[in-house]
């Protein structure tokens, strides 16, 4: 059976039976069922990536002042951290001076 990547998530892959079956993916869990008259558009799938998180360039835009967002730092990594009131970066210690290159919104805690 030939695996196929995932449109939704684009990491994993999901089984794929021609043009009639279903399958699910190996890395987020979705589900894609397909029949003969089923098809996706690249229209479809940017509509299911504007609902999937991803790494926001800070030049695109900035999180609400006060969130907490997860950040990417050029120097060192990933951190939690938001924008304080004055447009300044804080993490939980509330000092934070590294370079800010992208940011993205914290994942729901688990069920």
């Amino acid at each position: 059976m030939e695996r196929i990547e995932c449109p939704l998530c684009r990491a994993g892959t999901y089984p794929y039976f021609g043009y009639v079956g279903t399958g699910q993916c190996d890395h987020c869990g979705s589900t894609w069922t397909y029949d003969e008259g089923d098809t996706l558009t690249e229209e479809s799938l940017q509509r299911v990536w504007a609902k999937v998180p991803r790494w926001i360039p800070v030049s695109e835009r900035l999180p609400a002042k006060d969130l907490m967002v997860l950040v990417w730092s050029q120097s060192d990594g990933l951190h939690l951290a938001r924008l304080d009131l004055w447009g300044q970066w804080r993490d939980a210690d509330e000092n934070f001076g590294k370079k800010i290159t992208h940011w993205m919104p914290r994942p729901a805690p688990p069920a």
